[in-house]
């Protein structure tokens, strides 16, 4: 049996190190402007009992008692959008204290970060196809966060009833550093769509307590950094 020399395990390490920093960097969020797009496995409360709130959809399903009404316009094998939430015309707003008691209540007590959940359904003949957000705004009273140019996210398809990315600001969008009173819009502009609808909400998926963190990445990176200082030991 041949037993690999130093140098041979030395690459190895080096290897397998690389490769999970090659996964850790694909992971990383996309920034533009004010905005930060990261992946998401969120899962989406849909049905009778939704407890999300939809901003743009193209299914004919309504928001909470209170919220205004999704707005349902994103193509199903369209190609662009451009719309805001609240729909122009609509009567009711949603102000800060309304978004903070929502989150408290379904989310977590006293969470306070607007989060913004993005679904993207693009198979496209049974292949997920990139699309484009060309500018999206979040506007909280007279501040302004927005994206800075085209956005081009690649769906990493994780499956029927979850969140694909997650949309928040680049340091946070604290909302209890708003009046009460302030009201929340979105505007969106997007292309390159085809097959089914997207749908952007904001999640009313309550987070559980965190369980300790798997140990699984650290304990690899601790193999490979071992396997290299056995490799020096043996030169």
């Amino acid at each position: 049996m041949r037993i690999a020399g130093a140098r041979e395990v030395r690459f190895a390490g080096v290897v397998l190190l690389l490769g999970l920093m090659a996964g850790s960097a694909m992971a990383d969020p996309v920034v533009s402007g004010d905005l930060a797009f990261s992946q998401s496995t969120t899962p989406i409360n849909s049905g009778s009992g939704r407890l999300d709130i939809l901003l743009f959809t193209g299914d004919a399903v309504a928001n909470p008692a209170g919220i205004p009404a999704p707005n349902r316009n994103m193509p199903g094998h369209g190609s662009t959008f451009a719309g805001t939430w609240p729909t122009v015309g609509e009567t009711e707003t949603l102000t800060v204290g309304e978004l903070l008691t929502f989150l408290d209540a379904n989310v977590a007590p006293s969470f306070s970060l607007l989060q913004v959940e993005l679904d993207i359904n693009e198979p496209g003949a049974g292949k997920k196809h990139a699309i484009t957000i060309d500018l999206f705004q979040i506007m909280i009273g007279t501040t302004v966060y927005s994206t800075a140019g085209p956005v081009t996210l690649d769906a990493p398809d994780n499956g029927s009833g979850y969140s694909d990315f997650r949309i928040t600001g680049t340091d946070g969008i604290d909302l209890t550093a708003f009046a009460l009173t302030d009201t929340v819009s979105f505007y969106l502009e997007a292309s390159n769509l085809d097959s089914g609808y997207e749908e952007l909400f904001i999640s009313g998926h309550r987070i559980e307590e965190s369980p300790v963190p798997e140990p699984g990445t650290m304990a690899v990176l601790g193999l490979g950094m071992g396997i290299m200082a056995f490799a020096r030991r043996r030169r």
